[in-house]
């Protein structure tokens, strides 16, 4: 498996993950105690917008469940300092390669 990237988010947007045409998953994880951390496909993000992820919660974006992880993602958190953690996926099913079995970089 594949080990998870840290980034720190504020109150300040800011790109998480870049469009990376090869990802087939990715989880996002809040790992902050009580800010609340706010995702979306956007650079313009906000609180009042984006899709909140709650302390110690997170989320995974796939193929196979209809997402697409391709895309760019930006966070925003309530508050300074919101400890995010990043795992990206790069094999199973990507439909722009036409089958179910990608690169497994």
């Amino acid at each position: 498996m594949a080990q998870p990237r840290f980034e720190t988010v504020g109150t300040s947007t800011i790109q998480i993950a870049p469009y990376n045409k090869d990802r087939t998953s990715i989880s996002i994880l809040n790992n902050h105690a009580s800010n609340i951390l706010y995702i979306g496909d956007d650079g313009r993000l906000t609180t009042t917008e984006g899709f909140p992820i709650r302390s110690y919660n997170g989320i995974t974006l796939a193929f196979y469940s209809g997402d697409d992880p391709r895309r760019a993602i930006y966070a925003v958190a309530s508050g300074a300092s919101t400890d995010v953690r990043i795992l990206e996926g790069f094999g199973g099913w990507n439909p722009s390669l036409g089958d179910r079995y990608g690169s497994s970089e």
